[in-house]
């Protein structure tokens, strides 16, 4: 019995089968593809909303830390972030992190926020292997960022916590929404040494 590879072009050779018309159609099925795929992602047969969270959560990351290396350093301005003026309870600050992973934790969107235009919701976390803070020009000890302190309060957890939400086709922080989202960096010539 002959294999397929030879029953194809035999086949081809047949009476009856025009070979332009069978060459045109082999050769528009990539088109034909792309085509569908493009419609699928654009209705959302292809489209996963986990995926477009991590891309918002690593955009974030991007406005609020500065890379240098194999670190991300965020400096905190106590001032700007508190609005309150001449007093700094807290002094100002640049904190080091290395290993930094992120992840994506979903939430059920009720039917009422359906409703009201939320698509999705959820939590960026951003864990560190290790994080030291720049604190009365000098650096502190290095510390696993599972026993360091989060900056500010009495817990003891990731680099940041970040609550997510689209709605209506923007995405929003906490109300903010992360279109507009900016904050003051240092560059990388600026982390203390």
């Amino acid at each position: 019995m002959p294999q397929i590879s030879e029953q194809v072009p035999a086949m081809l050779d047949e009476p009856g089968i025009p070979k332009l018309r069978v060459a045109t159609l082999v050769g528009t099925i990539p088109l034909l593809l792309s085509i569908l795929m493009s419609l699928g992602c654009q209705s959302g047969l292809f489209y996963d909303p986990n995926a477009e969270a991590t891309r918002i959560a690593e955009q974030w990351r991007d406005k609020t830390f500065t890379e240098c290396g194999d670190s991300l350093y965020y400096h905190y301005m106590p001032a700007d972030d508190l609005g309150i003026r001449g007093f700094h309870w807290v002094p100002e600050q640049t904190f080091q992190y290395q290993g930094v992973s992120l992840s994506i934790a979903p939430v059920a969107v009720s039917n009422a926020e359906q409703l009201n235009g939320i698509e999705w919701k959820g939590t960026a976390t951003f864990n560190c292997s290790v994080q030291r803070a720049y604190v009365s020009a000098h650096w502190n000890p290095w510390q696993d960022c599972t026993a360091y302190p989060v900056p500010f309060t009495n817990q003891v957890g990731p680099v940041a916590s970040l609550p997510l939400m689209k709605q209506s086709g923007h995405w929003f922080s906490n109300g903010q929404s992360l279109e507009t989202y900016t904050v003051k960096k240092i560059t990388c010539d600026q982390v203390p040494k």
